[in-house]
């Protein structure tokens, strides 16, 4: 195997198996994630690369037009294969619950903005989103 091929550990979100596939460290995550699709049949232009975070690190979605390299991904490491947009129930400040697609590869400050325009909101900067169970002080 070549300095630049990695061996990565591909769990499949939708069925949790783990495959073990190896990757050009040079490909973009955008790349793998067809390589991907086309080894396992399942998957499409929703889903994306999330590395998973361990003791060390936070878990970090990949922005497809970057390389396995630019986040420094080594063999042995694990990545999850999976939808980027998932549905979110949001309760508004007057009890009311909608429900929105949301992208979770997205920072939260602008997953926020996405949300108040979905819903109406205009002044999305003074908003914020916080766990339904989260103490009044942890957002």
């Amino acid at each position: 195997m070549s300095s630049s091929q990695v061996q990565l550990k591909v769990r499949i979100a939708r069925t949790g198996a783990v495959k073990t596939m190896p990757f050009d460290s040079n490909m973009s995550a955008g790349e793998v994630c067809r390589e991907i699709k086309d080894k396992v049949g399942e998957g499409g232009s929703d889903h994306g690369l999330f590395k998973v975070g361990d003791e060390y690190t936070i878990g970090k979605w990949l922005e497809s037009n970057r390389t396995l390299a630019f986040y420094e991904i080594r063999s042995g490491d694990l990545v999850e294969f999976k939808k980027k947009h998932r549905p979110l129930r949001v309760t508004l400040v007057d009890g009311s619950v909608k429900t929105v697609l949301v992208d979770d590869s997205m920072v939260v400050s602008d997953m926020v903005a996405v949300i108040c325009a979905r819903i109406g909101i205009d002044n999305a900067e003074e908003f914020s989103l916080k766990k339904p169970d989260a103490p009044d002080n942890e957002w």
